[in-house]
């Protein structure tokens, strides 16, 4: 028991050692001890490049082996892509093959070096890695020239000591007329080098630790002749090989806007305009709804508005306005005087209830009116008085959506890529919708005759909340050029997509010949009531100045967008009226001021449309010398532990 004991209190000491040591090992870092790149450029302009890379490796984050990251490509000053094909020959560890698999890494070639079922023990390791780049150099009018990342900044780990050494055919040195290596993070110019020449070998040897984010870049000129320049011909294949997603997207949007600008002319162009005269009645007893719809040749959310205002006057409903909230009431079951969209529009809100609030209470009931509405103009006075010719501007947009696709995919074909397309494109949508809601709230603010300061705060607070929106998608889609690997172009050509899609839309909408001769009768009624200057409406003869005349057209004032100029007009009969002042029968609420009647047209308007429109909203390349700069070149990349 006693030699038990002695052992046991020899042998602790011992095991503390080894616990401290081994804890003193694992703490010590992970560091790349050695950095030795050879370059040798080829006379087809690809180059051998052999990194010898010397590490100590500790099981934190290298317990298999390294992985090297090789960028494919890289943007030119222009803004499209460079690809480098690239074909890794061999690897070794400590002088011996090791084995390796390939992987995709957001346009750059992962390489995994080591045995996925072997651990390392910790120590120095020596890695080679030997790999060829076709299409490495760069051509210009007089001068060939070298840019490369020869050490990328995108290592884990710090690096200690480096050296590139660049080895060039036979003859090529003599030509040479400069020659550069620059150190640091992306975009410095720092020269930490020591160079050195021997025999028509250039050698940059580090003079401080490489910490990660740091590089070395090379870039050499020599002139042209001894490795051959590529052809004008050659030059634009590769050249749009590495941009192909960019030519795909192209072509394809000109082929949509031949397709259009055809249609166009067969089917879409307007008939010529009539002589337009001043009607001081509505033409063809068209209502304030079918007027704006068959003008605008759509459906908007104004038209409600003034339906339900010439609803009111005509003495079928009242409205109050109380706190910001509207609340329509039926005043007569009686739908004889109604056009047929208001009778849909009636029928909807007033089925089983003679008044209802404008709030999302009553999505349904909201929803169910501006869908019957729709479907009444539309089935009456599309087709007769203009056509959309959906059909054929349906097939233009699918194609040059599949084609936008197919020009991204094209050139990055990846998980991360494709989804984040399709997530900016739904949310695009969104934000657009977003920025359409603040603009109608910071409206609803400035024409607010009443609790103005409540309606300002509200636009604020709107503007502050959808900001987020907005700063979301601008992130994303910094986040989504990070990951694409095609051309920077590619976003420009998008947005002219949807400009192109947008403007043909528009434009592939005609009336017909019955339609253009009413939306002419339609122009001459608006030029009766845009009455701006007193003087014209004496000039013109118009009907009798009084307040029935003053209602009667308010609700078309109100479809053409007019209220104010119209409503202006009447402002001095309207305050000499009835013992002092003007009051409608079929509108109470404070809103309303005699004294500027047409602020309160244009509140009234833009208030029922925005109050509307949310109830039925549902509730819930280098330049031949200088200019360089660290990691402007090919090349490239990093690498780390796994």
């Amino acid at each position: 028991m006693k030699n038990i004991l002695i052992a046991l209190f020899l042998i602790f000491p011992m095991l503390v050692t080894a616990q401290e040591t081994t804890v003193a090992d694992n703490s010590q870092p992970e560091k790349i001890l050695d950095y030795q790149v050879i370059i040798t450029v080829q006379t087809d302009a690809s180059i051998l490049i052999e990194e010898n890379i010397d590490v100590f490796a500790n099981n934190l984050y290298i317990n298999h082996g390294i992985y090297r990251d090789i960028p494919l490509q890289k943007q030119t000053s222009l803004g499209f892509v460079k690809s480098y094909p690239l074909n890794v020959l061999e690897i070794w560890r400590d002088g011996v093959n090791e084995p390796f698999s390939i992987a995709d890494n957001m346009g750059k070639t992962r390489i995994y070096i080591g045995d996925s079922d072997l651990i390392l023990t910790p120590g120095g390791y020596q890695y080679k890695i030997l790999y060829r780049i076709d299409r490495a150099l760069n051509f210009g009018t007089n001068y060939t020239e070298l840019y490369w990342n020869a050490i990328g900044q995108d290592w884990d780990f710090p690096i200690e000591k480096a050296a590139v050494i660049i080895k060039f055919p036979t003859g090529v040195d003599k030509d040479i007329f400069f020659q550069e290596a620059y150190t640091g993070i992306y975009g410095q110019t720092n020269t930490d080098v020591v160079f050195s020449e021997k025999d028509g070998t250039l050698k940059y040897t580090l003079t401080q630790i490489l910490y990660p984010g740091a590089g070395i870049t090379v870039m050499i000129c020599w002139k042209n002749g001894i490795i051959p320049t590529p052809s004008p011909t050659e030059a634009f294949q590769a050249f749009a090989m590495d941009n192909k997603g960019f030519f795909i997207m192209l072509g394809g949007i000109l082929i949509v806007f031949l397709y259009y600008l055809v249609t166009w002319v067969l089917v879409g162009r307007d008939p010529k305009k009539g002589s337009i005269m001043t009607y001081f009645d509505p033409p063809e007893n068209l209502s304030p709804a079918a007027m704006r719809y068959i003008r605008n040749m759509k459906y908007d959310e104004k038209i409600l508005s003034a339906a339900l205002v010439n609803m009111a006057i005509k003495g079928h409903i009242s409205i109050k306005e109380s706190d910001d909230s509207y609340t329509l009431t039926r005043v007569t079951n009686t739908l004889a005087g109604l056009s047929d969209e208001e009778k849909a529009i009636s029928n909807a809100l007033f089925s089983g209830r003679t008044s209802i609030e404008l709030s999302t209470s009553y999505h349904d009931e909201f929803s169910d009116a501006i869908i019957k509405c729709k479907k009444t103009l539309k089935s009456r006075y599309e087709i007769t008085y203009f056509i959309l010719n959906l059909k054929i501007f349906i097939p233009g947009l699918i194609f040059c959506v599949l084609a936008l696709f197919a020009g991204i995919f094209a050139d990055s074909l990846n998980f991360i890529t494709g989804f984040m397309t399709l997530w900016l494109s739904l949310w695009t949508v969104g934000v657009v919708m977003i920025l359409k809601a603040i603009g109608g709230a910071w409206k609803t603010a400035f024409t607010a005759v009443k609790n103005k300061g409540t309606k300002f705060a509200a636009a604020i607070l709107f503007t502050l909340f959808g900001s987020v929106f907005v700063f979301a998608e601008i992130g994303g889609f910094y986040l989504f050029f990070m990951f694409l690997t095609a051309s920077i172009w590619v976003a420009p050509l998008a947005a002219f997509a949807i400009l192109l899609n947008y403007m043909f839309y528009r434009l592939l909408r005609a009336p017909t010949l019955a339609g253009r001769v009413v939306m002419d009768k339609i122009e001459g009624f608006r030029m009766f009531l845009d009455v701006a200057e007193k003087h014209r409406m004496e000039v013109l003869n118009p009907p009798v100045k009084d307040i029935t005349t003053f209602e009667k057209f308010l609700p078309y004032a109100l479809a053409f967008g007019i209220e104010e100029n119209w409503a202006g007009y009447f402002n001095d009969i309207l305050i000499s009226s009835r013992k002092g002042g003007y009051s409608p029968s079929w509108y109470s609420g404070s809103s309303f001021s005699v004294s500027n009647i047409g602020q309160f047209a244009g509140s009234l308007s833009s208030g029922l449309s925005s109050a509307f429109t949310s109830a039925s909203a549902s509730p819930s390349s280098g330049s031949g010398g200088g200019g360089g700069f660290s990691g402007g070149g090919g090349g490239g990349g990093g690498g780390g532990g796994w």
